[in-house]
């Protein structure tokens, strides 16, 4: 089999690295030895230039550039430390855990952008097809005079009101101490978004806290937005969500307090230090504390900055079965339908779309729903967006060439097949009845939505079936013994969300057997069965993008290998960071013993 070599990156070795490299030396018995009275120890040296991951893992770097070959292997953020920066490493069980995990018959190679070499596409076909002039919105007018002080009180009291219920919930006591932020620069502009923020964009003090903004970086924003933006002129890639919260993180100190509690939350959870929880403790209490001041300053900053500080912690704890995450979004809900067809901000338009993506699965997922309620408020809001907010999201990478929207997980336009989804599951929730031409009608709309193929609808792909691919979409290369197959992400995630939308639709309202679809969904997957380990795939965040649609596919399956498979699915995501793998997991246990219903479950799978 033909290695694969990507454009803009390394090619990947085929075998696996050491965790450490040993200094050239006389071995045991030499007569060095015997003058010195017995062997020296070795001692292991570590790569001196290398970038921070290798560092921090204690691993001998390539000191390849832009990317070393061992963190395109691993799927890890790759960057190269200032000098006389110091990088913290972690234990050598985890890293001893890490390279173990490699080197299996199931290979996994990295996610890239570019046209594979192996694919030649014909000269009649134009890559990307008739692509779409993003909107001039060079001249952005951020004087928002819809926005009031009012607008601004009840974002902050809203989430003052969720920061304690996270702190009250979760026993964490409330602490006064102190930590001092130290910006990397001191002027930022509003609106301008950078693309690709650097690890080091910000400069903090002490070392946990270094620690906490890496977390974060490396891993808790991939799990806020696992696809990354694909720029076509740079052939470069981004996480959208990051940029945007550490840019707007960089001049408003509390929600740098809410990215440290994060990540000191996120540390917690993979190693149950009791100083990490402490942290994840303090950093909320600061976010309260710098909150207050929040209110003196510039309005359309800091309702920007509260949105996304408010979004991030809803985003982060609605997935416990004990917080009301509701109630503190109702102000922001509030705020957005009244900024309906407003000029408003990058940053804001962003916020909007990422409260319609929590809105979203709230009300596929939940018994209650999300906040929006009324098919008024859904008309306002669940909609694909106009030509600005298009343009807008299409400029910060939100939105692909091809309308694949990666915050979503599936085409932008689907958006409003499931606004409709969620006025029709309102009305069951109120009691009102639906028509039998409004399922139809749902129906036959995701049928249609099931018609956009980006690569191929079967999105685990035999490479000889792999005839077309356009530059930009997320395809990554996967080695079963001597069998290649190429997985189209953006395929399996929006022809996961169309699947089913239309399963749910015909086992909620009807009984139809669905077990062709279950089948075609559990295709998805079925290459999971070939390791067992979600570190040997070296994209495993877009894993988490398919959650709720494979736990609507354990619902209706009955077959026993479908069970363990999905089982094991959610043990994989539950590794990487999915708080709400846990519960799928106890949902789909209780239900096939029959314990529970489903439907009455208020757990938000995000």
């Amino acid at each position: 089999m033909t290695n694969i070599t990507y454009a803009n990156s390394t090619p990947t070795p085929t075998s696996a690295p050491s965790s450490a490299s040993s200094t050239p030396g006389p071995g045991p018995g030499t007569l060095q030895d015997m003058a010195s009275g017995g062997p020296k120890r070795i001692r292991k040296s570590y790569s001196r230039n290398g970038c921070r991951e290798c560092k921090r893992r204690k691993i001998r770097c390539p000191e390849e550039k832009p990317f070393c070959s061992t963190c395109v292997r691993l799927g890890k953020q790759c960057s190269y430390p200032l000098a006389g920066e110091k990088v913290l490493r972690i234990s050598r069980r985890l890293i001893k855990e890490e390279i173990e995990n490699m080197g299996k018959t199931t290979q996994f190679l990295p996610v890239q952008y570019d046209i594979p070499k192996r694919i030649k596409i014909p000269p009649s076909t134009p890559p990307g097809g008739v692509k779409q002039s993003p909107l001039n919105i060079e001249n952005l007018i951020n004087n928002n005079d819809f926005l009031s002080g009012t607008d601004l009180s009840s974002l902050t009291t809203d989430l003052n009101n969720l920061v304690t219920d996270i702190m009250e919930g979760s026993n964490i006591p409330f602490l006064e101490d102190d930590f001092q932020f130290d910006f990397l620069n001191e002027s930022f502009v509003v609106d301008e978004i950078t693309k690709n923020i650097p690890i080091d964009y910000i400069k903090l003090p002490r070392k946990h806290e270094q620690l906490y903004w890496e977390e974060f970086y490396n891993n808790f924003a991939q799990i806020i937005e696992p696809f990354q933006a694909y720029h076509s002129r740079t052939k470069t890639t981004s996480n959208p969500a990051r940029d945007i919260i550490l840019h707007t993180a960089a001049s408003e100190p509390f929600l740098l307090a809410a990215v440290l509690a994060e990540g000191a939350n996120t540390c917690y959870l993979k190693y149950k230090r009791p100083e990490d929880e402490r942290a994840y403790g303090a950093y909320l209490s600061k976010c309260l504390k710098l909150l207050e001041p929040a209110r003196e300053t510039d309005l359309n900053a800091n309702i920007e900055a509260v949105l996304l500080t408010l979004l991030l912690l809803t985003a982060a704890t609605a997935t416990s079965q004990t917080l009301q995450w509701r109630p503190h979004l109702v102000g922001a809900k509030t705020l957005l339908i009244k900024a309906f067809n407003q000029n408003v901000s990058k940053k804001f338009v962003f916020c909007k779309y990422w409260f319609l993506s929590i809105e979203i699965l709230a009300g596929l997922s939940t018994s209650l729903g999300g906040t929006l309620q009324t098919d008024y408020e859904i008309d306002r809001l669940m909609t694909p967006g106009n030509e600005y907010e298009v343009g807008v999201l299409r400029e910060i990478g939100i939105i692909t060439d091809q309308g694949f929207n990666i915050l979503m997980g599936f085409d932008n336009s689907c958006i409003a097949c499931f606004g409709d989804l969620l006025k029709v599951l309102n009305k069951k929730r109120f009691n009102i009845d639906v028509g039998t031409m409004e399922y139809v009608k749902l129906v036959s709309a995701f049928y249609a939505q099931s018609n956009i193929v980006y690569i191929d609808s079967r999105g685990v792909i035999p490479e000889k079936d792999l005839t077309r691919y356009i530059p930009g979409l997320p395809i990554e290369e996967l080695r079963v013994n001597n069998a290649s197959y190429w997985i189209s992400w953006q395929d399996i995630s929006h022809q996961s969300y169309v699947l089913l939308s239309i399963i749910m639709i015909l086992t909620r309202f009807f009984v139809i057997d669905v077990s062709q679809l279950v089948d075609q969904m559990i295709l998805f997957i079925h290459y999971l069965n070939q390791f067992s380990d979600v570190q040997q795939h070296a994209s495993p965040y877009l894993l988490l993008m398919i959650q709720w649609p494979l736990l609507v596919t354990g619902l209706s399956t009955t077959k026993l290998e479908q069970r363990t498979l999905l089982l094991k699915y959610f043990s994989m995501v539950g590794a990487i960071g999915a708080a709400s793998s846990h519960v799928s997991t106890q949902m789909l246990l209780k239900h096939w013993k029959g314990t529970i219903d489903t439907t009455n479950d208020d757990t938000l799978i995000y």
